[in-house]
Formats: C-alpha cells, structure tokens, sequence
C-alpha cells in the first residue's frame, strides 16, 4: 500500500503560490543560457516559470542533501529526483506581471526499481495570471532509497544528427550548473558539492541538474522552428555528469493537430546511453 503524501511531503509548502515573474529575474536566466532579456510583457519561453516559482525553505530547515528535510512518510527513501513532466500551454505568461500556481498530489504510488523500492509522486499544477488560466503542468517526482555507487560513464559517443533533424553537443559546465541553482534556489548538495555527490549519494562526479537538461532541450528545439513551444513532455532515464559532453539531437516530426507541429528530442551521453527523451510542439 503507497503512503498517502501531502503538498509539504512532496517540497511544496502551499496549494497555492503567488509571486512576481520578475523582468530582473528572468534577466538573470536570459544571461545563463546567452539569450537577450525579457522586456515587461514579453511572452516566457516554456519552462522559464520554473527560475520564479523556487523552493521557501528556510536554511534551518534543510536536511543534509540540501532538500527540506523529508518527513517521516519518506524517511526510507530520502533520494529525490525529478524525473518526468508535462507542460501544456494555454496562454503565455508574461514577464513582469504576478501569476499564481495552484497544486496538488495526484497519486502516489510505489514500485521495485533497478535500485530497490521507488515512491513516485505526481503533481498537478495550474497557472494563472491576469485572470486566465495560462499553463499546466505535471511533475513526476521520484524517492529512493540509498543505493550503490553509479559508475563514471566512459566513451566519446557524439550522434550524428539524421536528416532533418537537429544537434548540439553540450559541455556540461560547472558554471552553467551553478548559475542555474542558484537563479532556482536549488540547495541539492549533488550539483555543487562535489564531496557529498562522490562520497555519501555515490555518484562519480557532480550531477548535471535535470530541469536544466529539459531547459536546454526545450531551448535548442524552439531555435529550431523558430517559434514558441506550445507543449513540452521529458522523461529522465540516466545521470549526466559534470565534465563528460552530451548530445542533444531533436527533429519536427509532423502535424500535431492545433497545438502546431509535433516534434521529439533526446539527450545521448558521452557511453551511449539516452539519458532523456522528450516530446514537444512548437506553435501553429
């Protein structure tokens, strides 16, 4: 039987959350990844929201992987990772106006994984602003238990883009790493700390942050058509690591009905192995 989670359980204080989608704020992940500025009233890229809407805890309530400390419905499985979400958009926000996020837990449920026992978690949230609905999204949210070491992986694997289709090769950056914790206010000590990543979560390098993986692949895809995306879906499958480049490849599938034109991506690492995959389509 899965234990029944709430919001708080979850890394969520409030079912509902409203703050300022800040020009100044937003500038600051316009400059992570080399892009101009967002003016007052300028449509958000999908998955921008995500540098706004930021963790609350205080420093005194965080645990020692840098997360809130969990409660005692997870104390078994203090490992959390964000492993999947779907973003569908109804309407832009905007930069510079406040938009509210309504959530909740939708299911919880448990599984056996490679690495022993999982909790999955989803959660369901609405954007609002200006009086409309603007976004919604779902995020899949993974605990585990403490597992074995992960192995470094080795090779130079770079795919080749097929026909059609679109590349970038990524150096994953320890300053691009830290410019996005820090415009997110993620604390999680395995991006940053490279002592606890190795020694105490058993990772062989620092983690490459998983929203940010998403963030680049949405970024490369939407350059490609040269439109906004109007929806976007991921799903993690593999660590990426400091230090060790990854390929992005994406192509434009095909119609996808009114939400526009249909599209898929993946990211391959340097072994070989596709560490995400998404879907995704960019506006009619």
């Amino acid at each position: 039987m899965s234990p029944e989670l709430t919001l708080a359980d979850v890394g969520f204080d409030q079912p509902e959350t409203t703050v300022g989608l800040a020009v100044e704020h937003l500038a600051r992940l316009a400059l992570m990844l080399d892009l101009p500025p967002l003016g007052a009233g300028d449509p958000l890229p999908l998955l921008w929201h995500w540098c706004c809407f930021t963790p609350t805890a205080p420093t005194a309530e965080l645990g020692p992987d840098g997360h809130p400390r969990p409660s005692e419905a997870l104390r078994a499985h203090p490992r959390r990772m964000w492993g999947a979400g779907t973003l569908d958009l109804v309407e832009p926000l905007v930069a510079g106006e406040p938009a509210t996020r309504r959530s909740a837990v939708a299911g919880v449920k448990r599984v056996d994984g490679q690495s022993g026992a999982l909790l999955i978690a989803k959660v369901e949230h609405t954007y609002t602003q200006l009086g409309t609905e603007r976004l919604r999204e779902e995020q899949t949210i993974i605990y585990r238990s403490p597992g074995p070491p992960v192995p470094l992986p080795e090779g130079t694997t770079t795919p080749s883009p097929e026909d059609g289709a679109w590349r970038r090769v990524v150096d994953p950056d320890t300053r691009l790493m830290f410019r996005y914790s820090a415009v997110t206010f993620n604390t999680h000590r395995i991006h940053y700390d490279l002592p606890y990543a190795r020694d105490v979560e058993g990772y062989p390098a620092l983690v490459f942050q998983g929203p940010l993986s998403a963030l680049l692949i949405a970024a490369e895809a939407a350059a490609d058509a040269g439109r906004p995306l109007s929806s976007f879906a991921f799903r993690a499958t593999a660590p990426l690591f400091a230090g060790l480049p990854f390929t992005i490849t994406g192509r434009l599938d095909g119609p996808a009905g009114p939400a526009g034109t249909a599209g898929s991506a993946e990211i391959t690492r340097n072994d070989g192995v596709v560490a995400m995959d998404a879907t995704y389509a960019v506006s009619a």
